[in-house]
């Protein structure tokens, strides 16, 4: 990360990556304060064990560097991976974030990279090859291991996929943040108000050809928090094979009645307001996100009672690539049918993600005042108002960081 302030603060990450242990270095007698949950800050370069985080620096924003979480980190408990999340994390005024360097890709070595894309080039196989053989053995008969293989998928669709939790703090999803270089933005004040508060509602556009940044919130969410967060989607998610596999991630049904379920259970949830709708978008100049009336989350959030926090991703839009024609016929045909109809390709021309930087910010919370089962439409406009207020802000904010100062967000 490098600052215009002058003064050279770097983190580094022990080589021995078994002991998961972080060394934090600062050089010119700096200070380097970290974000809450950490014991100790540095001087000198040195570890002072009885010094603690500064309140003067609360609302000054925390950098968090995922991908400098050691691999080995997979193996400790939920409290050791927490220490370690905020052990990436410093605190970094954004007038001092140098012009792109938030869209900087993380070295991977060579076999970090084959994992992660013997993961998508498996899953993919299994996504397309699961038709394709039922349509293969339907067309040339072989009606034996048709009915087989019909009862397979059968039994993938309707057998309910449990959520794992470990598979936030997985090895897996360690990889992912290293993938795509992921970054995440948030102040003291929010994480206090957000611990203080849940359960809550999160609302994180942009949608993209695929959520990958919202998939990376649920894995660095459940694992620095001492909350369960569970991410929305579209219920024809849930009976396609392969796809549905996300339950297992902590991925619910976005209908209401879930939804409010989740909240009742005491979850977070997270929503892509903007869904297929904004997949149409994605090859815009400018970042245009289809949410100007998708107000579904401020009238579930008047409704129970719980507050929204705006959480933007910068690169979602950008990790692949997609065709669609200029009339809309292919946007109209998948929103009827819920589900997108789009050729989409990203490395090697194949449906890989490239490895594009993302960005989490998490904006000021949106709080709504006790429950109320029957908002007015003004009440209604007035909580989606503040949000979209909120992420523009925060857009304003950083995307300078992220090297978009040519790009505007608008809203639609």
């Amino acid at each position: 990360m490098s600052l215009r302030s002058g003064k050279k603060e770097t983190q580094q990450v022990s080589g021995a990556e078994s002991s998961a242990k972080d060394t934090i270095t600062a050089e010119n007698s700096t200070t380097a304060v970290v974000g809450e949950g950490l014991p100790a800050v540095q001087t000198n370069g040195a570890v002072n064990p009885s010094v603690t985080v500064r309140n003067e620096g609360w609302d000054i924003p925390n950098l968090c560097e995922t991908f400098k979480i050691p691999l080995s980190a997979s193996k400790l408990t939920r409290e050791e991976r927490r220490d370690l999340v905020f052990k990436t994390c410093v605190k970094v005024k954004p007038n001092e974030i140098e012009k792109g360097s938030l869209n900087t890709v993380y070295p991977m070595s060579f076999w970090e990279q084959f994992q992660v894309l013997f993961i998508f080039v498996v899953m993919g196989i299994a996504f397309v090859g699961t038709p394709a053989l039922w349509y293969y053995l339907l067309f040339t008969q072989q009606w034996r291991w048709f009915f087989i293989w019909s009862i397979a998928i059968y039994i993938q669709i309707v057998h309910k996929v449990p959520r794992v939790p470990w598979l936030s703090g997985s090895h897996g999803m360690l990889l992912l943040f290293r993938y795509f270089s992921f970054r995440w933005i948030w102040t003291d004040t929010l994480k206090q108000k957000a611990s203080a508060n849940p359960p809550w509602i999160a609302y994180a556009p942009p949608h993209g050809v695929f959520p990958w940044g919202n998939i990376l919130m649920l894995g660095i969410l459940n694992m620095s928090l001492d909350i369960t967060f569970v991410g929305a989607a579209a219920s024809v998610v849930f009976w396609t094979p392969v796809l549905k596999l996300l339950a297992a991630l902590g991925v619910v049904d976005v209908s209401k009645t879930t939804l409010v379920r989740a909240l009742e259970e005491g979850m977070c949830v997270g929503v892509v307001p903007d869904g297929i709708a904004g997949i149409f978008h994605t090859n815009e100049k400018d970042e245009v996100w289809c949410i100007k009336h998708r107000k579904g989350a401020a009238r579930l959030a008047l409704q129970t009672g719980r507050p929204i926090i705006p959480v933007m991703y910068f690169g979602n839009n950008q990790v692949m690539r997609v065709w669609y024609d200029p009339w809309g016929i292919m946007k109209r045909v998948s929103r009827a049918l819920k589900v997108s109809l789009m050729p989409c390709w990203g490395r090697f021309l194949l449906p890989i993600p490239y490895r594009t930087p993302i960005v989490c910010i998490c904006c000021d919370m949106v709080e709504v005042g006790p429950p109320n089962p029957t908002p007015t439409e003004s009440d209604i406009e007035a909580v989606h108002a503040s949000v979209l207020a909120s992420l523009r802000r925060g857009f304003e904010t950083y995307r300078g960081g992220y090297g978009w100062d040519h790009k505007e967000l608008r809203f639609i």
